[in-house]
């Protein structure tokens, strides 16, 4: 084979290999996850929505899938940022600007990112959200020490007329827990306050259905909602 014929299948080779080789983690489609947004007020003022964490272009920066600032992005909340592309601060979401030691923050499940939320790496350095994850941006009213986070724990599916235990738990910027006495837990219209261990009992309807349970206090991240079962 002449050096010209050897060049030319070289070159049909790369070509050939460049369209078969897979897109960039950043180009791939994202995570689907869960996201909220709770303002000032402790209310949750955007989602709760499934979401999916694609990039997308922030400013003058690409902003690559799995990310905590896709979660603004896509639960289209307004959002300013200052920084470097890979380290972007949001000092502000919706009307609410930061200020002294209060801001916005994010968790990823039970825990605070400890990396802005336009770091490639990931929210903690670690690798990027997977789907399935919960992400909540806050109001933090002290930095480096923000008020807990509720989640509910307990079983999901319940008999017609059933007894439906849950309980719940508050966790700080490091993911730990405590259990958390007077949260308002509301199902299927009935309400009950979290005793001192953390956990709220009910007596389900004797119809069937899935009833989105809710567990809020005031001064506290409220918990993803979950949805219970009745058959």
């Amino acid at each position: 084979m002449s050096a010209r014929a050897l060049t030319a299948l070289l070159v049909v080779v790369a070509v050939a290999l460049g369209a078969a080789a897979p897109p960039e983690a950043s180009d791939a489609a994202g995570p689907r996850v869960r996201a909220m947004v709770v303002g000032r007020s402790g209310d949750v003022v955007a989602g709760v929505k499934r979401v999916r964490l694609d990039a997308f272009r922030h400013r003058r920066c690409r902003i690559r899938a799995g990310l905590p600032l896709g979660a603004l992005q896509f639960l289209r909340m307004p959002y300013r940022s200052r920084g470097g592309c890979d380290a972007l601060y949001v000092f502000q979401v919706g009307r609410s600007r930061a200020f002294g030691q209060q801001g916005w923050v994010y968790k990823v499940g039970t825990r605070g990112g400890t990396a802005s939320a336009s770091d490639p790496s990931g929210p903690f350095g670690d690798g990027r959200i997977r789907s399935g994850s919960e992400v909540v941006w806050f109001w933090c009213r002290q930095a480096l020490n923000c008020q807990r986070s509720l989640r509910v724990s307990g079983p999901r599916r319940v008999r017609r007329g059933g007894r439906l235990r849950m309980r719940v738990r508050g966790y700080d910027d490091f993911g730990r827990a405590r259990a958390i006495r007077g949260v308002g837990v509301t199902v299927a219209g009935r309400f009950a306050r979290t005793s001192r261990r953390g956990y709220a009992t009910f007596r389900m309807p004797r119809r069937s259905g899935v009833f989105r349970l809710r567990a809020s206090k005031r001064g506290l991240v409220p918990a993803f909602p979950v949805g219970i079962r009745v058959r």
